[in-house]
């Protein structure tokens, strides 16, 4: 995996996550990668459009944010770790994130533990956490 790019030199990144999950749209880091790489933030909820595009190379929503830098895609767990690679931690959970991503395999691991807790606050919210079906 190369390094990513600053905004400043042409890199282009785009992040569809679901805009209803709390952990997903305060992402902290998010901000920040907007910042340094012009990171277009999407909710998915929004674009149905796009969403079924992604369906259709092989990329479930429901089942990961997916992220596009530079026109290579990135899904679910290797999201996270790509969006590792292009931030700094700053905030105490930013740092723990990053010793999550940075353990080979953990991610991998756990992300079906995070897919989880995402799926049980947003039923406990009220909204569905079927993108693909709201």
């Amino acid at each position: 995996m190369t390094s990513p790019t600053p905004a400043s030199q042409a890199s282009r990144a785009l992040l569809l996550y679901d805009g209803d999950c709390p952990f997903c749209s305060r992402y902290g880091a998010w901000v920040r990668l907007r910042d340094r790489y012009g990171l277009t933030l999407l909710d998915a909820r929004q674009q149905p459009g796009l969403v079924e595009q992604y369906a259709a190379r092989g990329y479930d929503i429901d089942r990961g944010m997916i992220l596009e830098v530079d026109g290579r895609l990135y899904h679910g767990a290797a999201a996270i770790v790509m969006l590792d690679a292009m931030t700094s931690p700053l905030r105490p959970l930013d740092r723990l994130a990053r010793v999550v991503v940075r353990v080979p395999g953990l991610v991998r691991l756990l992300y079906p533990l995070i897919r989880l807790v995402r799926v049980v606050t947003l039923r406990l919210m009220g909204r569905p956490p079927d993108i693909r079906r709201a």
